[in-house]
């Protein structure tokens, strides 16, 4: 009895087809076989090569010497597309679950990887396997429609119009197959749509382009755009195209999508699309600062991307942006032009999709903690002093707390999560250090298995937080960080700390990471220790502000007492007094627990700020009245009031008032 995959083999040599022995664990040929693909082997040698390999697959050359070209799918590929589901050809189930379209043999057409999602074509130079090799997964090749049952069908020439038209340029397969994040989902579809719709007429746009842009979509983008997404893409590209056609403008209507804050306009330019990617906008004055990515498909062209800041109101640094295109990309196009069609409608959709929301549509929603009360979810707090405070060991022993869900201070976590410390002061191998000696100064009972998973660690090098938000938020993603906490403000802001710009831009980087975060900052030499170094905006745009301060350093070196003053609270009450944590660094442990704080010294107060705080609170009360409610002398309290803000505060008739 014949080797079942020999007699097949024998049935297509005798129906006049090159056919060859192939590995079906790799489906790589097991002979040198470019001979045959001009020729045909006689019986005798495809009996001896199954001698050889009793367990080869079968495979048949593909092109003018079989006279077929076949249509390769893929199990997930869109059979609907070219019709492919509802055809009448010879047609073969793969191993892998795709299926094999045979067709008649017409010159011209070439082998091509993926011309359409999870599609290839075998020509000339290729070859298929036929049922009943066997596949790598332990499934046959098996008949579908069996050959010889009907007659192979003419190429279909939906597909050469997609495979021959414009001639595809030389980027065109890449684009197609390559996976697209999050961050470039928007622009990438825009241009793979822009590209369809110049490939096929019109008529053809909702039955050919948009099955394709969804295949491509589903396939390709990771994760992929939701439909109401994608299908306001492809409409805004089909009208923009409909316009420049009625126009015979070389230009196109602008669209613009938007994710996550990252906007795309896509306009149509000669027979190509311009895309502008802006991100990082920020308000400064009146104008927008934006990071701006641009690049252009054009038929034939390889891709290439310029990216620069812009300002986007600015007429100046239009004109710097628009040389660099011209330098960059075809000097042909009016770049001058398409630039303002792109800042002109980014700004009108950013005008058009700010809307109001009456109070009965928004769903009440209580301040939630990680860590009551000093890490606010969903807000970025800080925790500031000056050095040697004990700041850092303070922020990573609330984070061990949160990796392993026990008290920090006797306060209860109730939370466990992973923690991202983005360190711009010192080295991952001192960041480890440091936590495993704090995890080693708790109970180990209390220490999960593997509980070091829950701390990511990232240096960034010196860069600024707002140029790592992309990188950050991919890091977030990956591991499921819950806690982000940055050491230091300083440092991380990338600028001078003193000035607005750098504290607002540094708190829009935060905004768009999404996310709890942490900031450990310096102190300012202001008296009273209320406000972080730099900026007034660093104390203005933080939700929850603690100031570190140390009570008490041993003589020895190994214990700091340090106490925490709650300075800010957005949307909750400041807690009153203080708490203090005693940190004792012992011999490969550190140990990080409460402090009595009746053996803490009262924080130094300000007189003045409290007397005046009484009497708008109070109105009008005699120096008597004021002392008698602080338990001080009279004299005591109107030279504090008149040494500090002189004529702020006058006597009439021995009685006090505040000038306001």
């Amino acid at each position: 009895m014949l080797n079942a995959c020999l007699e097949s083999a024998l049935f297509f040599c005798r129906n006049g087809m090159s056919v060859i022995p192939i590995d079906s664990v790799s489906k790589k040929p097991l002979i040198e076989w470019k001979e045959f693909q001009t020729k045909c082997a006689d019986e005798a040698r495809i009996k001896a090569w199954w001698s050889s390999w009793p367990n080869a697959g079968v495979g048949v050359v593909t092109g003018k010497i079989s006279g077929i070209i076949v249509v390769d799918t893929e199990e997930k590929a869109d059979l609907n597309l070219f019709g492919l589901k509802a055809i009448n050809t010879p047609t073969v189930r793969t191993g892998g679950g795709g299926k094999h379209f045979y067709f008649a043999y017409q010159e011209g057409i070439r082998n091509s990887v993926r011309f359409a999602p999870l599609h290839d074509i075998r020509s000339d130079g290729g070859y298929v396997l036929v049922p009943p090799s066997d596949h790598k997964s332990g499934n046959k090749y098996q008949w579908f429609i069996p050959w010889g049952t009907v007659e192979p069908l003419p190429f279909p020439p939906n597909i050469l119009s997609v495979i021959n038209k414009d001639e595809a340029p030389k980027d065109w397969g890449k684009k197609l197959n390559e996976a697209i994040g999050e961050g470039e989902r928007n622009q990438t579809a825009a241009s793979v749509c822009g590209k369809l719709v110049l490939r096929f007429r019109e008529v053809e746009w909702q039955e050919q382009v948009w099955p394709l842009l969804v295949a491509w979509n589903a396939e390709h983008a990771k994760p992929p755009l939701s439909n109401k997404e994608l299908r306001t893409i492809f409409d805004s590209i089909c009208n923009a195209e409909k316009r420049r056609k009625k126009t015979g403008s070389e230009i196109g209507e602008p669209s613009v999508s938007e994710k996550e804050g990252i906007f795309t306009v896509a306009i149509p330019v000669t027979d190509g699309m311009a895309c502008f990617q802006f991100e990082d906008i920020e308000r400064t004055g009146h104008d927008m600062d934006a990071l701006v990515h641009c690049f252009v498909d054009l038929p034939g062209a390889p891709q290439k991307m310029f990216t620069q800041k812009l300002g986007i109101s600015s007429s100046s640094s239009r004109d710097g942006y628009v040389r660099a295109l011209r330098s960059s990309f075809d000097k042909e196009i009016p770049w001058a032009l398409v630039l303002s069609q792109a800042c002109t409608a980014l700004q009108s959709y950013i005008q058009e999709h700010t809307e109001e929301q009456v109070m009965t549509d928004i769903l009440p929603e209580e301040t939630s903690y990680l860590l009551y009360p000093y890490i606010e979810e969903n807000a970025p707090n800080i925790i500031f002093g000056m050095g040697g405070t004990g700041k850092t060991f303070l922020c990573l022993r609330l984070a061990v707390s949160f990796a392993c869900g026990v008290p920090f201070l006797a306060q209860p976590c109730y939370r466990q999560g992973k923690t991202l410390f983005i360190d711009y002061e010192s080295t991952a191998a001192n960041f480890t250090h440091r936590v495993s000696m704090l995890l080693s100064g708790l109970s180990s009972e209390i220490v999960p298995d593997g509980v070091e998973s829950n701390f990511v660690y990232l240096n960034p090098k010196g860069t600024p937080i707002h140029e790592l938000v992309k990188q950050i938020k991919k890091i977030i993603q990956k591991h499921g960080i819950k806690l982000v906490i940055i050491d230091s403000a300083a440092l991380a802001c990338g600028g001078q700390p003193e000035e607005a710009g750098t504290a607002i831009r540094f708190f829009n980087a935060l905004a768009k990471l999404n996310i709890t975060t942490l900031t450990i900052a310096h102190e300012t030499k202001a008296e009273n220790k209320s406000y972080p170094f730099g900026s007034v905006f660093f104390h203005n745009s933080a939700r929850n502000i603690w100031n570190a301060q140390v009570a008490r350093d041993d003589e020895s070196g190994d214990t700091i007492t340090t106490g925490l003053f709650h300075r800010k609270s957005n949307n909750g009450r400041l807690v009153k007094g203080r708490t203090a944590a005693k940190i004792v660094f012992g011999q490969g442990e550190i140990s990080i627990g409460s402090y009595d704080t009746a053996q803490f010294p009262e924080e130094k107060k300000n007189k003045t700020k409290e007397y005046l705080e009484f009497l708008r609170s109070n109105g009008w009360k005699t120096t008597k009245e004021i002392a008698d409610f602080f338990g001080e002398k009279p004299d005591s309290v109107y030279a504090t009031l008149h040494r500090k803000i002189g004529v702020a505060v006058v006597t009439v008739g021995n009685k006090w008032d505040v000038i306001r």
